[in-house]
C-alpha cells in the first residue's frame, strides 16, 4: 500500500480483519476502508459503509463535468489505476 500510495481499500468481511490491522500499522483513516458484499456474508452490522451504500448516496450526486482531452492524450493519461496483489502478472514501472 506504501508503494502504490493507497490510501483507499474495498474488501470483504473475510479479509476484514487484516485490512484493518494493515490500516491501523499505516495509520490510515478508517473512513477509508469500504465492505464488498458477497452472497453467503454474515449480516452482523459493520460501521464500515458498504458498496451499495456507496452506489446509493451516488446516486443524488450531481453529474460529472466532461473531461476535454487534446488528440492522443488518451495515450499518456491515466484515468484509473487498479494496483493488483501481483496476481495478474508482473507490474511494469
Amino acid at each position: 500500500m506504501r508503494k502504490a500510495n493507497c490510501h483507499t481499500l474495498f474488501t470483504c468481511r473475510q479479509l476484514l480483519p487484516i485490512c484493518e490491522a494493515v490500516f491501523t500499522a499505516l495509520n490510515q483513516d478508517p473512513a477509508r476502508l469500504f465492505l464488498l458484499e458477497l452472497a453467503g456474508d454474515d449480516a452482523t452490522p459493520t460501521t464500515l459503509k458498504t458498496v451499495s451504500q456507496l452506489i446509493a448516496d451516488g446516486e443524488d450526486l450531481p453529474a460529472l463535468d466532461d473531461v476535454a482531452l487534446q488528440a492522443g492524450e488518451t495515450q499518456d493519461r491515466v484515468a484509473y489505476l487498479c494496483p493488483t496483489s501481483g496476481t495478474s502478472g508482473y507490474q511494469v514501472s
